[in-house]
């Protein structure tokens, strides 16, 4: 099992180095990369530049909660769930699950360090580039109203 890493728009970069051995198809997944990781990674303020390397242009995102489509979307019910939890962060839970266009990952959102307020279950379809299609995500705990 291995995250996802996005694809290299620039050709190889040097410093990106996988443990299962040589390159990969850019649709599977690389060590250490998470989507959560990555958008929390990016802070608030370099957010929508992370949403656009991580998805299509009319990527979808579904879960329990919303249904977005498209970019702009999906980087505004990021930074409404940032802006609800101001004081909590993204962070993977656990490794992600990948093969073909599919991964499935479990990510948390907590303060850190502490214990997990909000957890979900997501499944990512990707493009033929590596970016996300479509998330179809599900929400294991989240707080009492």
């Amino acid at each position: 099992m291995e995250a996802w890493c996005p694809p290299e728009r620039d050709g190889p970069d040097p410093a990106h180095t996988h443990t299962h051995g040589g390159t990969h198809d850019e649709r599977r997944p690389a060590p250490g990369r998470t989507i959560p990781g990555d958008l929390e990674r990016a802070g608030r303020g370099g957010r929508r530049a992370a949403v656009d390397d991580l998805f299509t242009e009319d990527a979808t995102y579904t879960d329990p909660l919303s249904a977005v489509e498209g970019r702009e979307a999906i980087d505004a019910m990021v930074g409404a769930v940032q802006q609800q939890f101001p004081d909590f962060a993204f962070r993977p839970a656990g490794e992600v699950d990948a093969h073909h266009d599919l991964a499935r990952f479990t990510w948390e959102l907590g303060p850190e360090g502490g214990e997990a307020t909000v957890v979900g279950f997501d499944v990512a379809v990707l493009s033929g580039d590596g970016r996300i299609a479509k998330v179809h995500g599900f929400l294991d705990k989240v707080p009492a109203a």
